[in-house]
């Protein structure tokens, strides 16, 4: 039973595993019955209520777990520094709405841009679903190199009545030891 440190998200170790680099990696059954991968310095032990392990238990349909995957995806920081925009945002109505859509398809959709915009999620591992995640976020402008001049930022901006930086993040907290030369 374990907690991510940055998340607070709290699961059950489905699979503990080393990459080729070496790193130990864990498959963690969520209590939303997601199932991430998370480097195994990034958790610590915790003790999860009957209620959460029996929600670990869980599992996603196809729709919910890429519907998951796109509203972690992307962040779009606001000119104003306020919180960030991710693909789930208010409206400057008030209303929450997705920049991503999925497609009756299988497929996603940008809600903002219209049918033209629309690609293939079949694959959901590897190098293709690399290639997907990169197409997306280049598109939405999530890439501080992809927002200036971008017609989805602009349609963002009117939606929700908040720009969005064209700066990149912040920077990095620097390490205790010098970088490698």
């Amino acid at each position: 039973q374990l907690e991510v440190r940055s998340t607070k998200v709290r699961g059950v170790a489905q699979r503990v595993f080393a990459k080729d680099n070496g790193h130990v990696w864990v498959d963690l059954r969520t209590t939303s019955g997601d199932l991430v991968p998370v480097r195994s310095t990034q958790v610590d032990a915790t003790a999860l209520t009957s209620d959460e392990v029996e929600a670990c238990g869980r599992e996603l349909s196809a729709d919910d777990w890429l519907r998951a995957r796109l509203d972690g995806m992307v962040s779009l920081p606001r000119a104003d520094g306020g919180d960030a925009l991710s693909n789930v945002y208010k409206t400057a109505d008030g209303e929450e709405a997705r920049q991503f859509e999925l497609t009756k398809t299988g497929g996603v959709r940008c809600a903002l841009c219209g049918p033209d915009f629309e690609w293939s999620a079949a694959d959901r591992r590897g190098p293709g679903w690399a290639k997907f995640q990169h197409a997306l976020r280049s598109h939405c402008g999530h890439f501080a190199s992809c927002r200036r001049g971008n017609a989805h930022v602009a349609l963002l901006e009117a939606k929700t009545g908040c720009a969005v930086s064209c700066a990149a993040g912040p920077p990095r907290a620097a390490a205790g030891r010098p970088a490698k030369r």
